[in-house]
């Protein structure tokens, strides 16, 4: 695939000037049905990416450990942050524009997710000026709870940035600025977003927890336990994480107006049509 996606672009203009407010209770209902109908090829695509990241943190680890580098100190913070930004953001960008295809009526599949790894750089870039900007207090050196707070914020507001450049629609810099002015104009849509996902995955993880803590007393419960990891685990790469990349797609196309692909096939077939009246009656 392409990295040059024009046909999920939209208008930046349309973006800048619409001041449609989102009903996140909307956005939420059709995110989940969208991820009901469609989940399979982007949890597998969000699988693979979670794998891929893994070993290469095992792999940094490993070496980081043969070179005697301490890895609770602030060099081996940096070297994952690093390793972030060049394996996960081109698969996330992937994935997002999967999730615009499937919020539009297209229809995605896993190798998507790796349209980007060939040509990264502008999202990298992207990634790297998310990731100056929100982890700016502790890469300072500024350990306090204000701290997280500006974390939060950030990673908020930065939320369409990746798939603003994924679509081609502005460069790196242009993507981060962009994607502050439109999320900020409608910051408790995403906010919510973001405290359902956060509520939802606490709700899962939660019974997990009990029975991990519980697990040292009983051999039955170390079973369950197990079990219930496991289901916390489809739960979340399956169902949350797709229903919120659907989210932010769904934001990303009703911003940008970016049409349906019904839409697109009717102009195109109105197009074609025009054309063969007008060899008619040129002939």
């Amino acid at each position: 695939m392409d990295n040059n996606n024009d046909e999920f672009r939209g208008s930046t203009e349309s973006a800048v000037q619409s001041k449609v407010k989102i009903d996140i209770n909307k956005v939420l209902q059709e995110a989940y049905e969208t991820t009901k109908q469609k989940r399979t090829p982007i949890a597998g695509a969000i699988v693979w990416a979670g794998f891929i990241l893994i070993v290469a943190m095992l792999l940094v680890f490993a070496l980081s450990k043969a070179l005697s580098i301490d890895t609770e100190g602030q060099a081996f913070e940096v070297i994952s942050l690093a390793v972030n930004i060049l394996i996960w953001s081109p698969l996330m960008a992937g994935i997002q524009i999967m999730a615009l295809r499937n919020v539009i009526g297209d229809i995605a599949n896993i190798n998507q997710a790796f349209a980007f790894l060939t040509k990264p750089w502008a999202i990298i870039t992207t990634a790297l000026i998310i990731t100056v900007i929100s982890q700016a207090p502790f890469l300072v050196g500024f350990e306090h709870f204000l701290g997280f707070i500006w974390v939060f914020f950030f990673q908020i507001i930065f939320s369409l940035a990746i798939i603003i450049t994924a679509t081609g629609q502005a460069t790196p810099l242009n993507a981060v600025m962009l994607s502050f002015n439109l999320v900020l104009k409608r910051f408790v849509s995403f906010l919510i977003l973001n405290i359902v996902v956060f509520i939802v995955s606490m709700l899962i993880a939660i019974p997990v927890i009990i029975l991990g803590v519980l697990a040292s007393t009983n051999s039955l419960i170390l079973v369950l336990a197990l079990f219930a990891g496991a289901a916390a685990i489809y739960l979340v790469l399956a169902w949350v994480a797709p229903t919120y990349f659907h989210a932010i797609a769904i934001f990303y196309r009703d911003i940008f107006a970016v049409k349906p692909v019904s839409s697109r096939e009717e102009r195109d077939i109105s197009n074609d049509s025009d054309k063969g009246d007008n060899q008619s009656f040129n002939a």
